[in-house]
């Protein structure tokens, strides 16, 4: 029955969201949502117990659970034909009033069976918590005993406290390895360990657990470790062992077997598994023929894998999903989402989350929604199902802003999500070439890849002159063509989307109607579209109140984003891609000045992520910065004034942004003015940067002092920029919080450092130091430091790092600092020192 509960959590969640709104049509009904709200809690909260057992249970309980959950099927397709104005007269005065004394009948049915309930042991419990529940203390007593057994070869048929006293004297006089896996709950590893003698025999436990904090809560004398996969070299080792026991390999299987176990991804029970299976087709086979054999389960490994996800992988996951919390259910089945090994970005898939409704709205006073839906993130991280990386980004425009934090499951995680998430039509995928039925919205989530040819075709979705009334239920849609096209002509059929929160558009281009059309789409809260020419966000989008992310790619027009985007009262994250402005006509001073008159009367903004816009010298650019109190990540191009002011403080004032944590700032290359137009007098930081990335800067004394000046500055990245006269003398600056240093493609060829200018430095990035032969020697003197990195055509700075490194290691009886040497060819350095040699990689 975990579809049942999946679906009445979310469910909640969305009558939660129309309870707190003030739309005209939701206020017409809210008292009877407020009353489906309570009512449909309680019933969650008196099933909560017993949820486990629903599937084998007869009679009553069962039949009652049953309508329970189609009265609530029936509740949410009324309330959303009203919203959207689906026969919404018809539903307000005879469906509506039908179900809530449906729900009635089942509420007075439910508190009646609780009454009658004299011993307490009925599944019906209206106290029972929302949490999986373990029945810990018989398992644990069950777990004293086999120790017990194996201990002393006894039963042990006594008392919880009997058993742990007995097992105590047992091993008093005894040493001891003791291995408990799979440990699931703080309180059961506790009593566990709490059995065994403390005594210094040097005895060992051994806990294993698929939680980080149970790991935490429970050690004994050592911090717990995180397994990583296994290698490809240990796969094989474990492998060759299974298959060959204390044998080896023949020579001419070995390139087999290795493509075999690497696909199995380092994941320990596949490589058991494939093992298994290749004894299994070895037996009564000839030798001559084994190659072929071992060919056969390389080109059959997923079918080989899944003829075992039922008996153990499958058993293994459902073990892990069983044990999570309701609310962290839906988040894991959402990677089911995107592709095998997809790596997607974190900030994006929390963005995600929240515009769905995943994240409770019950959470402390204290906590913001971003807050929860981290400690939401952390938890299924700490529970080892989802995995935390970085990669570089992958946007269009150049530089790069570096590297971005992603998360991703493994592949039999994905594969367990995928079928579980079919099973309790959790979202739908639907593929180029496959039929729509209306059946398909029942889901609620949509994604579709498909040809353009094909889309308008075969989905009544986006057919005008077909109705779709099951699409009002749906909360996400996402569209992704498989190739560019020209304008979309056909997604206009929006007036059974009203209720839609999450719009994803790719490969798809809209019209100027169809982009208007989005405006009528009021619970949108996350958009992603692509465009030809926009220009400026369309006067119909200020109808969207609940927008929390706007995602647009455009081909090559700039859009303006005052002074509307302040109308947005919930927006807090903006990325425009290829580039957007502050005002229209930037030149047109009487422009700037009524526009900036329109800024000042506005609201401040709640945008915390702004990537993408320009930023020219003007009278309201400043007017306009102080509007974005809560801002936090800003990505910018600085254009430089053709006709700067005297006074020369041109540099956008940055330090209004107090909040603000990471900065990437880039100059407009521009170089046939570059020599014209005079550095600004002043730079203008905020004290609260952790991240700052500046690219095509002229790095001047006065720019570095007030760089070194930033008292919580992590990571530093300077990036096609140029020191004056070459040359950077640090030697009597201190970056106190300094963790990353990433110089690339700068001019410099003298570089002063002591001991203390880099006090906490933990990385030393240098690409394309051309002009740079050497490593300043005070680095070696960094106890932080613990790696460095140079990407270069030339030898001699590598050559550099590596002598440190020696130094390091004879001075501390310590391989503590890493070297990454990587010699290739860059297009992007200078032509007279850069050429072309073979890439290669060098660690030491």
């Amino acid at each position: 029955m975990d579809d049942g509960f999946l679906f009445m959590n979310l469910l909640l969640g969305r009558l939660y969201d129309l309870f707190i709104s003030n739309v005209y049509l939701v206020s017409l009904i809210k008292k009877e949502i407020g009353m489906v709200k309570e009512s449909f809690e309680f019933l969650r909260s008196s099933f909560g117990k017993g949820r486990q057992t629903l599937d084998d249970t007869s009679g009553v309980v069962k039949d009652c659970w049953v309508r329970t959950l189609d009265v609530a099927y029936e509740t949410e397709h009324v309330i959303s034909s009203i919203l959207v104005r689906d026969k919404a007269l018809s539903h307000l005065i005879f469906s509506l009033p039908s179900v809530a004394d449906k729900i009635k009948l089942i509420v007075a049915e439910v508190t009646s069976l609780q009454l009658e309930d004299k011993n307490g042991n009925d599944p019906l419990d209206a106290k029972s918590s929302d949490k999986p529940i373990e029945s810990t203390s018989s398992s644990f007593v069950e777990v004293l005993r086999e120790i017990l057994h194996q201990v002393t070869g006894s039963e042990g048929n006594k008392s919880e406290d009997d058993l742990a006293e007995k097992l105590r004297r047992a091993l008093l006089d005894k040493r001891y390895l003791i291995v408990l896996d799979d440990v699931w709950d703080i309180a059961t590893g506790e009593m566990l360990i709490a059995c065994f003698p403390k005594d210094k025999r040097r005895n060992r436990i051994i806990l294993t657990s698929r939680s980080m904090k149970v790991g935490l809560q429970v050690k004994c004398h050592s911090d717990p470790r995180r397994l990583q996969f296994l290698t490809p070299e240990k796969s094989w080792d474990l492998s060759e062992k299974r298959v060959f026991g204390e044998g080896r390999c023949l020579a001419e299987l070995s390139y087999v077997g290795h493509q075999i176990v690497v696909n199995c991804k380092g994941l320990s029970l596949a490589v058991v598994l494939i093992a298994r299976v290749t004894v299994r087709v070895r037996k009564g086979k000839k030798k001559e023929n084994e190659k072929d054999l071992w060919l056969k389960i390389q080109h059959n490994l997923d079918s080989f894998i899944s003829a075992n996800k039922n008996l153990q992988m499958m058993k293994v996951m459902q073990l892990s999903y069983d044990h999570l919390p309701y609310h962290l259910k839906s988040l894991l089945l959402y990677f089911a989402r995107s592709q095998k090994s997809k790596r997607t970005p974190v900030s994006k898939l929390m963005q995600l989350w929240m515009a769905e409704g995943f994240v409770d709205h019950d959470i402390p006073s204290k906590s913001s929604l971003e807050e929860a839906t981290q400690s939401y993130l952390d938890a299924l991280i700490s529970s080892s199902l989802i995995f935390v990386d970085h990669i570089p980004s992958k946007k269009r425009t150049w530089p790069f802003s570096g590297m971005i934090k992603v998360c991703y499951v493994h592949d039999v995680v994905h594969d367990f999500c995928s079928v579980k998430a079919k099973k309790e039509k959790f979202f739908k995928l639907i593929n180029s070439g496959a039929p729509f039925h209306a059946l398909d919205f029942l889901h609620r989530r949509l994604t579709v890849h498909t040809k353009h040819s094909q889309l308008h075709k075969k989905c009544v979705l986006f057919n005008s002159t077909k109705s779709s009334a099951g699409s009002k239920n749906l909360i996400p849609l996402k569209v992704r063509d498989s190739f560019f096209e020209d304008y979309a002509d056909y997604i206009c059929h929006t007036r059974h989307l009203k209720l839609l929160r999450v719009l994803q558009l790719r490969n798809i281009l809209l019209n100027d109607y169809l982009i208007e059309e989005i405006g009528s789409l009021f619970y949108l809260r996350f958009l992603r579209i692509e465009t030809l020419d926009l220009k400026v966000i369309p006067l119909l989008w200020l109808n969207l109140q609940n927008l929390e992310t706007l995602l647009i790619r455009t081909q090559c027009s700039t859009i303006v984003l005052l002074p509307k985007i302040l109308k947005l009262s919930k927006l807090k994250h903006i990325s425009i891609d290829n580039m957007s402005s502050f005002f229209e006509n930037e030149k047109d001073a009487d422009n700037i000045m009524h526009q900036r008159n329109r800024i000042l009367e506005a609201e401040n903004s709640k945008l915390t992520t702004l990537s993408q816009v320009q930023i020219s010298y003007s009278e309201g650019t400043n007017d306009a910065l102080e509007k974005f109190t809560n801002l936090q990540h800003l990505d910018c191009i600085i254009e430089e004034p053709i006709d700067p002011p005297s006074h020369n403080d041109w540099f956008p004032k940055f330090n209004v942004l107090n909040k603000l944590e990471s900065l990437i700032a880039r100059y407009r290359d521009d170089s046939e003015l570059i020599d014209q137009i005079p550095p600004p007098n002043e730079y203008h930081f905020p004290t609260s940067l952790k991240v700052l990335r500046l690219y095509g800067f002229l790095l001047r004394p006065t720019l570095l002092s007030v760089i070194v000046a930033l008292p919580e500055l992590e990571i530093l990245v300077l990036n096609t920029s140029d020191f004056s006269e070459d040359k950077w003398d640090a030697s009597k600056d201190i970056y106190q919080s300094l963790k990353t240093l990433h110089l690339e493609n700068v001019k410099l060829s003298e570089w002063q450092v002591d001991r203390e200018t880099f006090p906490n430095l933990e990385e030393l990035i240098l690409e394309y130091c051309f002009k740079l032969t050497e490593i300043p020697s005070a680095f070696g003197d960094i106890d932080t430091l613990k790696s460095i990195r140079v990407v270069q055509s030339k030898c001699e700075l590598g050559d550099s790092a590596m002598e440190m490194r020696k130094d390091v290691e004879a001075y501390t009886g310590e391989n503590k600092l890493h070297v990454h040497l990587s010699y290739e060819y860059s297009a992007l350095g200078y032509e007279e020192e850069s050429k072309e040699e073979r890439s290669k990689e060098i660690v030491g």
